[in-house]
Formats: structure tokens, C-alpha cells, sequence
């Protein structure tokens, strides 16, 4: 569970796994039951005020962010894994997660 930043390695965790696009959407939009979104928007407005920007596009997960998210690693790397690569988690460190993650499971 988690949304932004967490979401992300989240998914990618989950990707590394070889869940699908669905329970990887699923487990993001997870967030919108488990965090109050007085949580998320709170940590916002602790900032500095910023005009112009709708608090509530910040609250919450909604499915189609991890949508669109996937689609755009897909569109700018081919998949994922290419993603992954190209930031330097290559596939032998996708097996070490993989075995690691395995292990409880």
C-alpha cells in the first residue's frame, strides 16, 4: 500500500515478480482504503500554499494512474524490465529480489 513514490517501487517490485498489469493496479488503488486521505493531502498542505493546484487530484489512487504509469514505461522502454535496466537493476538483480521476496513466501 502506498501512493507516489511507494506506489511506484510497489509496482515495480510487483512487476519483478511477474504479477499482472490488473493485481498491480489492484495493490496501488489498495491506498484508497488503507491511507485517510487527510493523510496525503495534509502532507501537501504543510508546504507552502500553492495556488492553482486542486488539492484532491492528491488524494487518493485511482486505478487509472498506475494505468497511465505502465503505459508510459511501456511506451518510453519497451517494458518494464527494459525500464529497469536502463536505470540499473538489470536482470541479475531482478533475480536476487525474486529470491529474496520468495523466500517467505
Amino acid at each position: 500500500v502506498g501512493k507516489d513514490r511507494t506506489g511506484l517501487l510497489a509496482a515495480l517490485c510487483l512487476s519483478v515478480m511477474k504479477a499482472s498489469d490488473e493485481q498491480i493496479i489492484n495493490d496501488y488503488t489498495r491506498t484508497n482504503k488503507e491511507m485517510p486521505k487527510a493523510v496525503a493531502i495534509g502532507e501537501i498542505q504543510k508546504r507552502r500554499r500553492m495556488d492553482g493546484i486542486k488539492m484532491e487530484n492528491f488524494a487518493g489512487s485511482p486505478p487509472e494512474a498506475m494505468e497511465h504509469t505502465l503505459r508510459h514505461l511501456r511506451a518510453e522502454y519497451g517494458s518494464v524490465e527494459s525500464y529497469l535496466d536502463s536505470i540499473g537493476f538489470d536482470n541479475e538483480w531482478r533475480n536476487m529480489l525474486r529470491s529474496r521476496l520468495r523466500v517467505g513466501a
